[in-house]
């Protein structure tokens, strides 16, 4: 609780030119009159902030789950005349049209990468 305490005094301070969080019982000490801006860079810095700090890992032990991820560069193993977005567009395709007892395997990605951009190009000299 205290890293998260500092890490919100330090984005109060930064962006929002605001010295403490405690309370100070006077309204000329607690109340702030801000730029949208800078409420808008503390709202980025605090979510930036949020993020960096999960660990993705506890939180499925936690939870007794597992997670298995695929990433584009995968898609790019099966398929690597795709850019980053057209693998990105698999990905998300293949999410999307997952079936639970196929589940995302190098197969569906490919099937995947067919039905959206074609036959991989052939690559043979013959």
């Amino acid at each position: 609780m205290t890293n998260r305490r500092q890490t919100l005094r330090h984005i109060a301070k930064r962006h929002l030119s605001i010295p403490t969080l405690r309370t100070r019982s006077s309204d000329s000490l607690d109340f702030h009159t801000l730029s949208v801006w800078g409420v808008a860079a503390a709202l980025d810095a605090a979510f930036d902030a949020g993020r960096q700090s999960v660990d993705i890992d506890a939180i499925l032990a936690e939870r007794h789950q597992i997670a298995l991820i695929w990433g584009i560069e995968d898609v790019q193993e099966v398929r690597p005349d795709l850019t980053d977005e057209q693998a990105w567009q698999v990905l998300q395709n293949a999410d999307r049209n997952r079936d639970a007892t196929l589940g995302i395997n190098w197969d569906t990605l490919e099937c995947h990468a067919e039905m959206l951009f074609g036959n991989a190009p052939d690559n043979s000299n013959a």
